[in-house]
């Protein structure tokens, strides 16, 4: 089945960013020619996805104006996560449940990427899949995965669970393409399953965590190579990213 369709989670606060984002959302700060998520809807709109869900929250009018309902041929839906100030993206997951119709690409608007990592995600044969990269703790911290001796991604380990350096592991880049059947059978129901309880403050990794724990899923690995990528949290993050994607760079070409 041909994806067709991206959730982008964009609802954040970005506190470890102030005071730049005290009036811009992180998705919007500008990266040479471009921002997080204009990049991100560019290589979308490249790689032929139709359809974009943007799940907004913190300072999500700026996000709303600056991207309309119609971006270099994509058409664009704005789902409002009113819970930001309070949970973390399994919130922003559960507002977009309704958009789960086909396969889909889910991503976070944080990410800044070289399009053949997108590229490679949507063209790998399995229908789930994520992105990752060879860990390193020099520069490099969150949820990571271990590839098992069938090339598939069947264990994660969640950033707060790590107590030591695995050499065999590998990082999460925030991308993911989840198949209508997983999203149904699995991950909708284990999602309503923790709201059931309140909001929560975990991201929507635990839920990936506990269903391939529970032998529910395995993940084909998409291996990022010589691909770069930023997950800009941290003014560290993004001054990796300003350096790393400078202007004239391939990367921010604006096509």
């Amino acid at each position: 089945m041909a994806v067709d369709t991206a959730i982008i989670l964009a609802a954040g606060q970005g506190n470890r960013l102030l005071p730049l984002t005290r009036t811009t959302p992180k998705s919007l700060i500008p990266i040479a020619e471009t921002t997080p998520i204009d990049h991100l809807l560019q290589t979308l709109a490249s790689q032929g996805i139709e359809y974009v869900v943007i799940v907004i929250g913190y300072l999500g009018g700026a996000i709303r104006r600056r991207i309309g309902i119609h971006y270099r041929g994509l058409q664009v839906t704005c789902v409002e996560n009113p819970l930001y100030e309070y949970t973390d993206n399994i919130a922003s997951l559960w507002y977009a449940q309704g958009f789960f119709y086909s396969d889909i690409l889910l991503l976070e608007a944080d990410v800044f990427m070289e399009e053949e990592i997108v590229h490679d995600l949507i063209v790998c044969p399995h229908r789930n899949a994520m992105v990752i990269d060879r860990f390193n703790p020099e520069f490099m911290s969150g949820t990571i995965v271990f590839v098992n001796s069938d090339g598939m991604v069947d264990r994660m380990i969640l950033d707060w669970e790590r107590d030591q350096v695995l050499s065999n592991a590998y990082k999460t880049v925030n991308a993911y393409k989840l198949s209508f059947d997983f999203l149904n059978r699995q991950l909708i129901p284990r999602l309503n399953l923790y709201f059931n309880y309140g909001p929560t403050e975990n991201s929507y990794e635990i839920l990936i965590r506990d269903l391939l724990a529970e032998g529910a899923v395995k993940f084909a690995p998409v291996l990022t190579g010589h691909h770069q990528w930023v997950d800009i949290d941290t003014p560290k993050d993004l001054h990796r990213a300003l350096q790393m994607f400078s202007a004239g760079s391939k990367l921010i070409e604006i096509k």
